[in-house]
């Protein structure tokens, strides 16, 4: 999931526009000093599906635990 950071930074645009380019994940992380992760997300077909399923689970989780708790 993308970061405030990440979103003030444009990153996501600026990760497409270097891979449009040709350059690679590393020098696209050398150059925008980010995470392989970060770049995989925003070039990877069905990340960020797979990232908001992972943080709705992730919730769901935790408001299961809270119900018990209680």
């Amino acid at each position: 999931m993308q970061n405030n950071a990440s979103i003030k930074r444009n990153l996501g645009k600026k990760i497409k526009d270097l891979a449009d380019q040709g350059l690679s994940y590393r020098k696209i992380q050398r150059k925008l000093n980010c995470s392989k992760g970060s770049i995989a997300y925003h070039l990877g077909k069905g990340q960020k599906k797979k990232a908001l399923a992972r943080q709705a689970a992730y919730k769901a989780t935790l408001q299961m635990e809270s119900v018990k708790a209680a």
